[in-house]
């Protein structure tokens, strides 16, 4: 059974190959199926197959891109790490046109490791809203472009259709929940209340 430190060890190997050096191999090596636990409270299932496209994801956005970890604390199966990804954004990333602009973002995880040293389970969070800041449209999907939609749009067809239209063109293909956007649901008051 891998020790509190091997666990550690196997950690920061993801994060300095994987993300730091784009050595998507090690990967394979570190990931099973494993469960993702989601900022919202759901849980996805997930594999190395999603590690490597969300770390390509940002690699291809951010060439340039850096995981500094800043702390890390191993206890049982479990490790948890802290730490800031700096980058210069220069490549589309979930629907942001490059800014050119350097960004920071912090962000912490916390992998569970199975008796074989692999991650079997997940949490992780991290600052997105620091990184939509950097689109250079300054556009976020928050609640100035919901007013909008509804008012230019909301009497043409069905409102849910239209936000989950406008919804899915500001996150591109491939969204998921673990992008963190979050819905809304809305609900029309009865007449006179």
């Amino acid at each position: 059974m891998p020790t509190e430190e091997v666990n550690k060890a196997n950690f920061k190997r993801y994060l300095e190959e994987a993300w730091n050096q784009s050595n998507l191999e090690v990967v394979d090596e570190i990931f099973d199926r494993y469960v993702s636990h989601q900022p919202d409270g759901s849980v996805l299932e997930r594999g190395p197959e999603d590690v490597k496209r969300f770390v390509g994801e940002f690699r291809t956005a951010f060439p340039d891109l850096r995981l500094i970890i800043e702390e890390q604390i191993a206890e049982g199966d479990k490790v948890v790490s802290r730490g800031t990804i700096r980058g210069t954004h220069q490549g589309e990333f979930r629907g942001m046109a490059p800014t050119g602009e350097e960004m920071e973002i912090k962000g912490m995880a916390i992998f569970r490791f199975s008796s074989e040293g692999k991650v079997v389970e997940s949490w992780d969070s991290y600052d997105q809203l620091s990184l939509m800041r950097h689109d250079a449209r300054g556009e976020m999907f928050g609640f100035p472009r919901l007013w909008s939609l509804v008012a230019e749009r909301g009497k043409e067809r069905s409102l849910g259709n239209v936000l989950m239209e406008e919804l899915y063109s500001f996150v591109g293909e491939g969204w998921e929940q673990e992008d963190d956007i979050t819905l809304l649901s809305l609900r029309r008051s009865p007449t006179g209340s």
